[in-house]
């Protein structure tokens, strides 16, 4: 039975939300290479090209577009920073919002189906290699064999959530039985990327396994690749320092596995991208910069090494009074290659080792320390004065060391518990950050003791510390969503901007603004009530997180381009106080599959950016978004057409062997199709698909809304 199915209006893909990027596959490549990669998501088809954080990686051509996918070749020089870029697709719709492509240094493996089992595993040979794969669904877990030798030692270092993907793993060592002989899920208490070492007994074949996590949490991501480095790097587990002061020579322990092999050591101020541990509310060191335009130009301290053994190496760095203040990162090199160490502060505060804190000291100050016994409390005096405000507050795990959970607590002289903090913000592992920071403003001259120790009385070289002691009230931090905003010349556009009140920050209003805007363009201000809190939910991890949206109208007479926009906030009762504290809202790039439940680690970015489009009048309009075909069985189907020319066919996306399209009229409004199902044998279960009508006017797409097509399996 034929039939002409009710026509509903849709939005074309090009408006406000622009192409929307969901994977990268590929996700990285060996620096000085050529890569073919993959994006795929949602209005890509008229993406021409693609942005990065780096003049060393550029998009060199396009081979493939289509409304759900585009394919293209990245090339990347030979310096390219190793780790994670930044990356946008840019086109005539809009750019997409920021994705993670990784620079690695060994060969890289693309993995092979089907490796879904022991038996199917993928060979490997010619380590070191790096091993791009991916979980396509939720039963899925990979397969790779290898041969290794009595006495060989290799690293397995698994990189998903920290690199750009979705995916929470474990792995898995098998020997040539199947036997498990070392397993990993998350790598710390902070970090949910597996990590094995391996040193092996016997001579033999041996398979890794690379697997999903399946708890009650477990989220089905579309973005689900990873890399898996395999080779005989060193290991840096912790160092004994992890930060110093500019014009300063600082002394730092790094433990690990093999280092008496390093042959250098070195910081490298933080790349955005590197940015692992950054959360709401934060107090790591962030400055918000386009990073250097190549990998050669990024700031480096070079260290001296003064001693080393297999399981340490002491080195010595001496930090330049003119370094960068913020986060650097450590970087050690080996005949074998190059390896990541943790993250490393430099300040201009005062800084001293715990041992030589005076009895009493005033703030601003840098505490170097450990908590090396067990059940130990560093306890630090401070000499306060009426109506100072403090802020104490813990750089550990978001500077990447593997232990501390801390706890900060002040007292007063009779011991008396003025104020204490555990976490940042409380969840788990990559939901949440352990370091403390707590508030005070003392009533009267006084002095107070503060003490942090680990939540469960850990302790242990690796339980090393920062505490900052600085001079401010407790305010509040702003992010606004999405990053990249598209709209038509005489359109406008929303965007979303969050607040998260830091401790003591409470029952106040907070007026929002934008700066720096272009010509013409316009942005009413809004405002915080004071009872919106950001507060733990009910789950211990999901947060209640204030919101307001900005509406931002967007003049006919604007150029088309990409335009820097400012959101700033200040507490409302600081309106006309001439010394208020004035926040600036971050852009940043999201990371995790539910970053609207969840406060998921992102990675800050240099703005907040306005792309303006031409008018597209072009547009096309489905009949309904689903329909069913059963085996020579036909459906009806109309596309409305807008500004669209007689002469310009209506293309259709997706189709496969088991469904026939066919053009019955069409005129300037109109086009109808009609739809068979052509199921060359019996089907076991319903299949679907997803098609889109397109027409390509002038060099640019137009592409209508999802038709989802279930093809019904014949009735027994």
């Amino acid at each position: 039975m034929r039939a002409v199915l009710a026509i509903l209006a849709i939005l074309p893909v090009f408006a406000a939300d622009g192409p929307q990027v969901e994977k990268v596959t590929p996700l990285g490549g060996q620096r000085g290479t050529e890569v073919q990669v993959e994006f795929t998501g949602t209005g890509l088809m008229n993406i021409n090209s693609a942005g990065f954080d780096s003049q060393d990686l550029t998009w060199k051509s396009t081979t493939q577009a289509t409304p759900y996918k585009i394919t293209g070749v990245i090339s990347i020089g030979a310096t390219a920073a190793l780790g994670p870029h930044v990356v946008r697709l840019q086109g005539m719709d809009g750019d997409s919002g920021s994705f993670l492509f990784n620079v690695g240094q060994f060969p890289a493996r693309a993995e092979i189906e089907p490796n879904d089992t022991r038996e199917q595993a993928q060979l490997l040979s010619g380590l070191p290699v790096e091993l791009y794969g991916e979980l396509q669904n939720r039963s899925e877990s990979d397969f790779y064999a290898f041969d290794a030798k009595a006495g060989e030692r290799l690293v397995f270092d698994l990189r998903t959530m920290e690199h750009g993907s979705y995916l929470e793993c474990k792995m898995r060592l098998l020997d040539a039985s199947g036997r498990q002989v070392a397993f990993s899920d998350d790598r710390t208490d902070f970090d949910d990327s597996p990590y094995l070492e391996r040193r092996f007994d016997q001579t033999g074949r041996y398979y890794l396994q690379v697997d999903q996590y399946h708890g009650p949490r477990a989220a089905s991501a579309k973005n689900s690749t990873y890399i898996v480095r395999i080779s005989s790097l060193p290991t840096i587990s912790y160092s004994s320092n992890l930060g110093g002061q500019t014009g300063t020579v600082l002394r730092m322990r790094l433990t690990g596995q093999e280092l008496h092999t390093l042959d250098r050591i070195y910081l490298t101020r933080a790349r955005l991208a590197e940015h692992f541990r950054f959360t709401y509310p934060h107090t790591i060191p962030v400055d918000i910069r386009p990073d250097p335009a190549t990998g050669d130009a990024v700031e480096r301290i070079t260290g001296k090494v003064a001693s080393q053994s297999p399981d340490h190496c002491d080195v010595e760095f001496a930090i330049p009074a003119s370094a960068s203040i913020g986060m650097w990162r450590l970087w050690a090199g080996a005949r074998q290659g190059v390896i990541e160490g943790g993250f490393f502060e430099v300040s201009r505060s005062r800084e001293v080792g715990e041992s030589a804190v005076a009895a009493v000291s005033e703030a601003p100050l840098v505490i170097r320390g450990a908590l090396r016994q067990r059940n130990e409390r560093d306890r630090f005096v401070f000499s306060v004065r009426a109506g100072q405000s403090l802020h104490f507050h813990v750089q550990a795990a978001q500077l990447g060391a593997p232990s501390l959970d801390s706890v900060l607590e002040l007292r007063d002289e009779q011991g008396k518990l003025l104020a204490g903090n555990d976490d940042l913000v409380t969840g788990a592992a990559s939901f949440g950050n352990p370091d403390s920071s707590l508030f005070f403003t003392s009533p009267a001259d006084a002095k107070v003791q503060l003490t942090i120790r680990d939540r469960l009385g850990r302790g242990g070289p690796e339980y090393a510390y920062r505490m900052h002691a600085e001079l401010r009230k407790p305010s509040f931090q702003l992010w606004a969503l999405p990053e990249n905003l598209t709209a038509e010349r005489g359109g406008s556009v929303d965007l979303a901007v969050r607040m998260a009140r830091e401790e003591g920050f409470d029952k106040e209003e907070v007026e929002v603004w934008a700066e720096g805007l272009p010509l013409g363009v316009t942005v009413e201000p809004a405002k915080f009530r004071a009872d919106q809190a950001w507060e733990l939910g009910g789950d211990g991890l999901q947060m209640t997180t204030p919101e307001l949206v900005l509406k931002i109208h967007v003049p006919a007479s604007l150029s088309a381009g990409t335009y820097a926009l400012q959101v700033k906030g200040a507490a409302a009762r600081e309106k006309d106080d001439p010394a208020r504290r004035v926040v600036d809202a971050q852009a940043n790039l999201l990371r995790g599959p539910l970053t609207n439940l969840f406060n998921f680690v992102r990675r800050p970015l240099p703005g907040i950016r306005l792309t303006v489009v031409e008018p597209w009048p072009v547009h096309l309009k489905l009949s309904v978004p689903t329909i069913s075909l059963q085996e020579g069985v036909a459906q009806m189907v109309e596309v409305l057409l807008s500004s669209v020319p007689d002469t310009i066919p209506v293309e259709w996306f997706g189709l496969s062997a088991d469904v026939k399209s066919e053009l019955i009229s069409r005129d300037r409004d109109r086009a109808v199709f009609r739809f068979t199902g052509q199921q060359a044998r019996p089907a076991p279960v319903n299949k679907s698909l997803r098609l889109a009508p397109a027409v390509k006017v002038d060099g640019r797409w137009a592409v209508g809304s999802d038709l989802e097509v279930t093809l019904l399996r014949p009735r027994s």
